[in-house]
């Protein structure tokens, strides 16, 4: 029997102007033409293919048709799983080539970073197909491997990627970071599918509505907490234009929200809400536990900050308030629109950049 037609849908047209979109931000600002621009065009030009393909699998996995139309052609050709991965694989080694710094030990541990994700992934697919007594454990066995084959990698920065640098020597694009988000998005959605994880670009009204109740209770706990302790520094409000982005503040204060709903909050409550705490729940069989567990992870990571305790204590304490959205709710869309607010106000009232 075929499998019914996916048609176009504005989601997924909005999906496709973002791409344009970030690639056009790209240009303007590695243009090697530029005054006081640090790259080359063949680090510019090298690197474009690569970004072009990277942006064209991840940001489709936040339209449900796309994810659908892509899960439809891999039932259909298995080896289609790995086309994701071979394909910025083999854009990393040409573009790299380009750019006059290929390697090929970093170019051969990115390819196989790359394609774990993906095999493990697979077989998930085919154990949940095939069904057995051994189904739960065996399932469980291999997504978290999936999760740790993607995660530890870059967490302990075995994949270290060069970076093209920016105008005033400042790197802002982690290839690293950028390539590991659109294969394990891949490997999640479309290969594996992943019951309950999700990456959804659009929010809903009760989804903002929670989302700014849950940044308000966070506020309300802990801005008296970084007050009392020092985390936080009054009379840096409203500086960060002049300190780390060199634009009128008039276009970063307003643009700050939106940049950190879709560069950073929606892909960190999607891995660490919709991944981790989704897979420690079914591991535990205890959402609350899996919730500050997760919590817990969230602030690890955020360790290499200034004041390292009090930014993993805050940090985490701001995961458990995302958790329990996404327990509430199983979207991670509310959780990243607190999670968006909070970084805002963090920046823009707190300037931690001021200090550097």
């Amino acid at each position: 029997m075929p499998s019914p037609r996916v048609r176009p849908s504005p989601e997924t047209a909005f999906v496709s102007l973002v791409g344009a979109l970030a690639l056009s931000a790209y240009l303007a600002v590695y243009w090697p033409f530029r005054p006081g621009s640090a790259a080359g065009a063949g680090q510019v030009f090298g690197m474009l293919p690569l970004l072009a393909a990277a942006v064209g699998f991840a940001l489709p996995m936040g339209s449900e048709q796309a994810v659908a139309w892509w899960s439809q052609r891999v039932d259909r050709r298995p080896l289609l799983a790995f086309l994701c991965p071979a394909s910025l694989s083999v854009l990393y080694a040409l573009g790299s080539a380009v750019a006059g710094r290929f390697a090929l030990g970093e170019a051969a541990a990115l390819a196989l970073y790359l394609h774990v994700p993906a095999a493990l992934a697979l077989a998930g697919r085919r154990v949940q197909a095939a069904g057995g007594a051994l189904r739960r454990p065996t399932l469980l066995a291999l997504d978290w491997s999936l999760v740790l084959a993607a995660w530890l990698p870059i967490q302990l920065r075995w994949i270290d990627l060069p970076t093209v640098p920016l105008p005033e020597g400042r790197d802002q694009v982690k290839l690293d970071t950028l390539l590991a988000a659109a294969a394990v998005f891949w490997a999640i959605l479309v290969v594996r599918r992943l019951e309950g994880f999700q990456f959804r670009l659009f929010f809903t009204r009760e989804d903002f509505r929670l989302g700014l109740r849950v940044f308000g209770l966070y506020v309300a706990v802990a801005l008296p907490l970084a007050l009392a302790t020092g985390f936080v520094r009054t009379g840096l409000a409203f500086t960060l234009h002049q300190t780390e982005f060199h634009q009128p503040a008039w276009l970063v204060y307003p643009l700050l929200p939106i940049g950190m709903y879709f560069g950073v909050a929606l892909v960190e409550e999607a891995l660490f809400r919709g991944l981790l705490q989704n897979l420690l729940a079914r591991t535990l069989g205890s959402p609350w536990a899996a919730l500050a567990i997760a919590s817990a992870a969230f602030g690890a990571v955020h360790h290499k900050f200034g004041q390292p305790g009090l930014y993993v204590a805050f940090s985490a304490l701001a995961g458990a308030f995302y958790g329990y959205a996404y327990l509430r709710t199983g979207r991670i869309m509310p959780g990243a629109v607190a999670h968006a607010l909070v970084n805002s106000a963090w920046l823009a009232l707190f300037n931690p950049m001021a200090a550097r």
